[in-house]
């Protein structure tokens, strides 16, 4: 190998030969020295060589063996002639080495004069060129392939289980890195609560939902993404819901009330195919899950205004598997909400209500990821890991609501709405506050 060197001025002035026959294998390194000299205690002087330059290159390959054992001095060889810097100006390229000895191609362009260019450790000493890892199969994937997210009902129950755990990932010379498993698992992205809440109520009829007997099934899909088309039988027992989305969302809920009187017992069926926003996992290949609950609610309206109801929901779900998830179990599911108000409260057809609510959350369940575990000596290992789908903590909301009729035509409402380890994520909270007013014509 042939070394070159510049001083550190900004005229950057060239001191050694170009590389010219030696090119292919030539790097550039700064010959530039600045010490203390012993003509005074304050005398400095300057120095430039390949005696300079030499060391440098050697330095950085020992720095290389250090960060990367397993690598042979070819490897580290084709290391850092591959992170050289050529995009300077003045760079002319005459053609490109393969650095790579085995199969594959990693091509470096090189110069007459610069060789490679200049010496650049912090580059060598990152990933170079495309980053795969192990795969269960025992060829490789791409990192960007591997990575996956998980639904929001699991909260941060993927991310916790590979919290500590570190796997191996190795670039295009064959040098590997450690990379927290986690990192490759994205939890679901929390739509900012004043989003949710003023999407929810700008889409609805608010004179039909202060007027309306209690409904506990109503809102059956309401964790789900898209919209919800609602159809209540002539005897107004039996209600049925379909949820419409653009994408692979869909779903349909059935329900009937059992009891007659002021006291209610509906019971109903649902069964819904969601993309992975809510539950499940998805890459870029796909993935989601197929879901199937009961869901059963307690209602009373006093007639005098006052009512309650409490909802509930339970379920599983059969989740697809991703590049990075090889296996799962069936997932169990639940929700729980408790709805107290009254009418009349403080004038003529006014709507109080206060809610508890847990929201769609994973209560059970396990997914395996078969991947290479780093040990910690520079080596890995390939073995499974084993992921619980539940997330530590859940989404609790607490709500308060008042309504108004502000004429014939005209109708008036304030929500507000604390939600505590939003998005099923441990600490996690937010507040919206939501007035809303719409007019019928």
């Amino acid at each position: 190998m042939l070394w070159a060197f510049l001083t550190t001025t900004a005229s950057l002035p060239r001191y050694s030969a170009g590389c010219l026959q030696a090119a292919r294998w030539c790097l550039m390194a700064d010959g530039y020295w600045l010490a203390a000299t012993d003509t005074a205690n304050n005398a400095y002087a300057t120095a430039f060589g390949s005696s300079f330059a030499a060391p440098q290159v050697s330095g950085a390959l020992a720095l290389l063996a250090e960060a990367f054992p397993l690598l042979s001095p070819n490897d580290l060889r084709a290391r850092i002639l591959a992170s050289a810097d050529n995009t300077f100006t003045g760079f002319v390229s005459v053609g490109s080495v393969d650095l790579l000895d085995g199969p594959g191609t990693f091509l470096h362009a090189y110069s007459t004069e610069f060789g490679h260019g200049f010496l650049d450790i912090r580059a060598a000493l990152l990933p170079i060129g495309a980053i795969t890892m192990a795969a269960a199969d025992g060829g490789t994937v791409r990192t960007e392939d591997f990575t996956f997210s998980s639904g929001g009902a699991m909260g941060d129950a993927v991310t916790r289980s590979l919290d500590g755990i570190d796997l191996t990932v190795t670039d295009a010379l064959a040098a590997g890195f450690d990379v927290p498993a986690k990192d490759f698992a994205r939890e679901a992205a929390t739509t900012p609560l004043a989003e949710t809440l003023a999407a929810r109520t700008f889409g609805r009829d608010l004179k039909a939902l202060r007027e309306a007997s209690i409904s506990p099934l109503a809102d059956t899909f309401a964790a789900h993404p898209g919209n919800t088309l609602e159809v209540v039988g002539p005897d107004g027992a039996t209600r049925a819901a379909v949820l419409i989305s653009d994408g692979d969302n869909m779903g349909l809920a059935l329900s009937r009330t059992l009891t007659e009187g002021d006291l209610k017992l509906d019971l109903g069926v649902k069964v819904a195919r969601d993309d992975g926003t809510l539950m499940g996992f998805s890459d870029s290949s796909g993935g989601g899950a197929d879901m199937a609950s009961l869901t059963l609610a307690l209602s009373h309206d006093t007639g005098a205004g006052g009512f309650f109801a409490l909802t509930g929901e339970v379920g599983i779900a059969d989740l697809a598997t991703t590049t990075a998830v090889s296996d799962t179990s069936t997932a169990g599911y639940n929700s729980l909400g408790l709805d107290i108000g009254s009418r009349g409260v403080f004038a003529s057809g006014d709507r109080l209500a206060l809610g508890l609510s847990m929201p769609i959350a994973t209560t059970s369940g396990s997914a395996d990821m078969i991947v290479p575990v780093a040990r910690g000596d520079g080596t890995s290992e390939v073995r499974s890991i084993s992921v619980d789908l539940a997330p530590s903590e859940r989404q609790i909301d607490l709500s308060l609501s008042y309504q108004i009729p502000m004429g014939d035509s005209s109708e008036f409402l304030v929500e507000v709405v604390h939600a505590e380890n939003y998005g099923n994520l441990a600490g996690n909270s937010d507040q919206a506050i939501v007035i809303g007013m719409n007019w019928t014509f």
